[in-house]
This record gives C-alpha cells, sequence and structure tokens, in this order.
C-alpha cells in the first residue's frame, strides 16, 4: 500500500514538472533571422539597419542617396532597423546590416558617375555634381549615362564655310564640380583649396560605331562665363589616358598666349568635339576611368641647401712673447642650389577654329 501511494506520489511530482516545463518556461522569440540589407539603390548601397526579432523584411527599391531598410515582418518591430538616414554613407560600400559611419579614404581619386552623378561622398576631394551634354542646332547628340557609364555619340555635318562656326559648334558633355545638391545650381569649385591639380580621363571606343574624332578638346570653365580654358589632343586612340591640367589650360587654345584660369573659381569640366570644313565628324566614345590628380602627386621643386659654417675663431696669444694664435678659419661652403622645379605639359591647340 505504501508503495502505492509512494508510486502516486513520483507520478504526480512528474506530472507537475513537465506541466511546469511547459507554463513556467517563455516563449522562445524568433532570433533576427535574415538581416535587412539597404534597399536595391542606384549609388553603392549604404548600411542597413540592425535586424530585428522575427524575421526581417527585405529593403524596398530606392533610386535616392541611400537605400531605405526593409521593415520588419512577424514577432516584435526592430528597435533598430531604422529608415536610411541610420544607415552609412550613400555611394560609399557599407557592411551589409549594421549603420556605423564609414570612413572616406580622403584621398581617393576615382570620379565614379551613378546615373549621371557624382557624390561628394565617393570621393576625397568634396567634387559633387552631375554630367549633362551640350550640342549645337546643326548637329545630334545622344549620351547614356546610365549606372557608372560616361558615354556619347554624335554625328557633326562638316561646316560649310569658316564664317559659319558660331552656328556649327559640334557638342559634348560636361561635369559640375561643386553643387549643394546634385542636380542643382553650380558654385565655384576651389582647385588649390582641395588639393585638386586636374583629371585624367581614359578614352575608349563605344559601342554605336565606335568612332574616336581627330580631334578632342578637354576644358575647364568658370563659374558665370563662357570663356573655354582648354588643351586640345589629336589622334587620341581607344584606351589612352588624356590629362588635364588646372595649371596648364589657356583661354581659347587654338590661339597662342591665352591667359591661365582662376584655380580658384573653377565651375565644370568638359569633353568638346568641334565639326570640321573639310568632313563630317562622327563621335562614339566612352570615358572607362575618371580620375583626380592632385597637387601631391605631381611634387614640388627642391629645396635649397643650407649655407656653410665659418671656420673657427683665432686662437688667443699665448705666453708673454708668445707668438700670436692661429689665423681665422676660412668661411663656410656657399648656399645649396635650388632644387629644379618641375616642368609644364605643353599645349597643343588646333588652328582655325573659332572659341567654344
Amino acid at each position: 500500500m505504501r508503495r502505492v501511494a509512494l508510486c502516486a506520489v513520483v507520478s504526480a511530482l512528474a506530472t507537475a514538472s513537465c506541466l511546469a516545463d511547459t507554463v513556467a518556461k517563455p516563449v522562445v522569440q524568433g532570433t533576427g533571422g535574415t538581416s535587412a540589407t539597404g534597399g536595391s539603390a542606384s549609388v553603392p548601397q549604404g548600411g542597413g539597419g540592425a535586424s530585428g526579432s522575427g524575421t526581417t523584411g527585405t529593403g524596398g527599391s530606392d533610386t535616392s542617396h541611400a537605400g531605405s531598410a526593409g521593415a520588419t515582418s512577424g514577432g516584435n518591430s526592430s528597435s533598430n532597423g531604422g529608415s536610411a538616414p541610420n544607415g552609412g554613407s550613400a555611394s560609399v560600400a557599407g557592411s551589409g546590416n549594421t549603420g556605423g559611419s564609414i570612413v572616406i579614404d580622403p584621398k581617393k581619386p576615382d570620379l565614379i558617375s551613378v546615373n549621371g552623378q557624382v557624390y561628394r561622398e565617393s570621393n576625397g576631394y568634396d567634387i559633387q555634381g552631375n554630367w549633362a551634354s551640350f550640342v549645337a542646332p546643326t548637329a545630334t547628340l545622344t549620351t547614356d549615362f546610365t549606372g557608372t557609364n560616361v558615354c556619347v555619340t554624335a554625328d557633326m555635318p562638316h561646316v560649310p564655310n569658316d564664317t559659319l562656326w558660331g552656328d556649327y559648334w559640334g557638342g559634348g558633355i560636361s561635369l559640375i564640380l561643386n553643387s549643394d545638391t546634385v542636380g542643382g545650381a553650380s558654385l565655384p569649385y576651389d582647385a588649390p583649396g582641395h588639393n585638386f591639380a586636374g583629371i585624367d580621363v581614359t578614352i575608349v571606343s563605344g559601342t554605336h560605331g565606335g568612332q574616336i574624332p581627330h580631334e578632342i578638346r578637354l576644358k575647364y570653365k568658370l563659374v558665370g562665363s563662357n570663356d573655354s580654358y582648354c588643351k586640345a589632343f589629336f589622334n587620341v586612340k581607344s584606351g589612352d589616358t588624356l590629362r588635364l591640367l588646372v595649371a596648364e589650360v589657356t583661354k581659347d587654345c587654338w590661339n597662342a598666349g591665352g591667359d591661365h584660369i582662376d584655380p580658384a573659381n573653377i565651375e565644370h569640366f568638359e569633353l568638346h568635339v568641334w565639326p570640321d570644313l573639310a568632313a563630317e565628324v562622327k563621335m562614339d566614345l566612352c570615358m572607362s576611368k575618371i580620375k583626380v590628380v592632385s597637387l601631391d602627386d605631381l611634387g614640388g621643386g627642391g629645396t635649397g641647401g643650407g649655407g656653410g659654417t665659418g671656420g673657427a675663431s683665432g686662437g688667443s696669444g699665448g705666453a708673454s712673447g708668445g707668438s700670436g694664435g692661429a689665423s681665422g678659419g676660412s668661411g663656410g661652403a656657399s648656399a645649396g642650389s635650388a632644387g629644379k622645379a618641375g616642368s609644364g605639359g605643353a599645349s597643343a591647340g588646333s588652328a582655325g577654329k573659332a572659341g567654344g
């Protein structure tokens, strides 16, 4: 009888333990699951928000500066996964699911276009602006700025005679270097203040015929002025890199002796192709790489050497009757020669074409 009672007690305790396991233990919440990724964007994505409890949703499509984090679904809402402002900086790749700040290499030289826009955060020279095109009424021109493309195709009929350059001035593309917002009004860009010496562009043939004109002019223009400060390049081949330094461009480069540009008041960089008196000009090219040349890249002239020190002073007289001290030392070596200055790049201009 006692054994039966003891078994009943043990059985009751076991049942209570099972019930305690069922009732007393909290329901285990779902873990973060798949991390929220930043929304699909036309700029390299910033970091998304941190995942919440429960399965997180994926980010929505967004073409703005930074992708928004995906909204959570199921379980409790996320306390950390916020909208895009909590993500990393746009235009630079961040970690997939953390919103921390992203350090930009201050010397990052590449000017990466994203759908025709260059963001300040994506480079180390404070350049922000958009690509645009310009064309004379006598020519046709189309551009491709989708993704990271910077491409232009144009057809320019020959100029009937040399009095009509005002109507036959070709066309090209330009990049604003400074604006408060991408696509906004241009502001002066201070090249020396940003360690900016110039731009390297690599020219490649396009996919619609691949014609690279005999002459290409690269330019900088001033804010509020249509004056051209340029340099002409001839016989460019696909894969060639052209360098346009601020210090070497001259006003109306097709004429010798032009003024130099004010480097603290630059508005934009430009590629311009002109038609020809003799024949039609076709253009189909892309800029496969656009890179800032810094003042540090160019280096500076050497410094002068230090002057030599004078010789030892004359010795004091000896004991009475002794001979005088040694004569004064000779002067030191002359000052070192100044370092060799860097040579400037030669500019080449085409003759016979009107400005623009």
